[in-house]
């Protein structure tokens, strides 16, 4: 059996975090999708909350088209609208993390996933797409969700 990771803001990393929320149900405890994780989960997340009630979501860095890239485009995950009012419905929580200085994801695709979700939305300037090892936020965010789960 895996230990649980501390959640001290100043010394668990992002793949800590990770870890963390795959160790723990998901009925009663966050999915945290990150881009620079898989563009896969990010997806996965966003459809399986459209058919799955979930406690809450956290999406980092999230989009809603495959962006003219042939890749995401053969994915299919783009391929049908989005089911905005069922996650709505499923989801107890909904937060996102985004950056408009982010490198790979306009500013647009980001505001219109917000837009969409009513999500509780933490904007940044200065975070690009998220892919420093220290994000305090996220881990006060979890933590939050963690002791209103309990």
């Amino acid at each position: 059996m895996f230990a649980a990771p501390s959640l001290e803001p100043r010394s668990a990393s992002v793949n800590e975090v990770l870890l963390y929320c795959a160790l723990i149900s998901l009925r009663k405890r966050p999915i945290i999708p990150l881009s620079q994780v898989a563009t896969l989960v990010i997806v996965w997340n966003q459809r399986f909350a459209e058919t799955h009630k979930v406690y809450a979501v956290i999406l980092v860095s999230a989009y809603v088209s495959d962006l003219g890239d042939e890749n995401e485009r053969e994915s299919g995950y783009f391929n049908r609208p989005w089911q905005w009012e069922k996650i709505k419905a499923n989801c107890n929580r909904i937060v996102q993390f985004a950056s408009t200085d982010d490198p790979f994801l306009p500013w647009s695709e980001q505001q219109a996933v917000a837009n969409e979700l009513n999500a509780e939305l933490y904007k940044f300037t200065d975070r690009g797409h998220f892919q420093s090892s220290e994000f305090n936020e996220l881990i006060s965010v979890v933590q939050g969700i963690l002791n209103r789960a309990a």
